[in-house]
């Protein structure tokens, strides 16, 4: 009875986030005072499988307390190229307050990533920083 209950769970996972449940990587991580243009972790995909690369925020906050909840982050994923430079795969804007998603779809042949932050709410003044309070990332 266990089992069946385990694997009912596993299928409802696969249709509810598709392209995530049998995911070949995934990492976690936060965000904590970064700037436009702050550059994630690289990673390896190495098109093992069919998963599309998603990045999750959770608990987006920037510094001006008057527009919560609607803060949000875009955030750019870019491929590498080798010997040349990174291109973007295209950009997402996340209303993260609570928690929001980019889906950039199945990246195909083997590739590293990394993704920036591109922009935030709450201006542009110098004193403005972004976090989150999760980062979570499948490939």
């Amino acid at each position: 009875m266990r089992m069946r209950k385990g694997i009912a769970f596993g299928l409802l996972l696969a249709l509810v986030v598709p392209g995530v449940a049998f995911a070949e990587g995934y990492w976690n991580s936060y965000l904590t005072n970064v700037r436009r243009g702050f550059p994630s972790r690289d990673w390896n995909d190495t098109d093992l499988d069919a998963a599309h690369t998603i990045v999750r925020l959770q608990g987006c906050r920037d510094e001006v307390p008057g527009n919560d909840p609607g803060d949000w982050g875009t955030i750019r994923l870019w491929k590498h190229a080798g010997i040349f430079p990174a291109y973007s795969m295209g950009d997402k804007k996340l209303f993260c307050y609570t928690s929001a998603q980019g889906n950039w779809g199945e990246q195909a042949g083997s590739q590293w990533f990394h993704f920036t932050v591109q922009d935030y709410s709450g201006g542009n003044d110098s004193w403005n920083v972004f976090d989150a309070s999760k980062v979570e990332v499948w490939y």
